[in-house]
């Protein structure tokens, strides 16, 4: 479920680093919690289980090394570079 989390809101999924994986869901799930889109109906049902354990990571434990704002740029000089 965690997979297709982190695939539904575009997060880089590592399937040899899932505490890694998690800590950049949370960071996003945050996030979201900030911006308002994390309200009741917001996020889908069927990741009630994810968002729980979401929940669980404190945000002080979450990595600030990662930056998912800085992931557009990096996949926008993939593309462009035709691979």
């Amino acid at each position: 479920m965690l997979k297709d989390f982190c695939h539904n809101y575009q997060i880089p999924f590592l399937e040899n680093n899932i505490p890694k994986s998690c800590r950049q869901a949370a960071k996003i799930y945050y996030r979201l919690v900030e911006d308002g889109q994390a309200d009741e109906g917001m996020i889908p049902e069927r990741y009630s289980n994810v968002v729980e354990h979401l929940r669980s990571i404190p945000q002080e434990e979450i990595d600030e090394a990662f930056n998912p704002y800085k992931m557009r740029e990096k996949w926008m000089k993939f593309f462009r570079s035709g691979f």
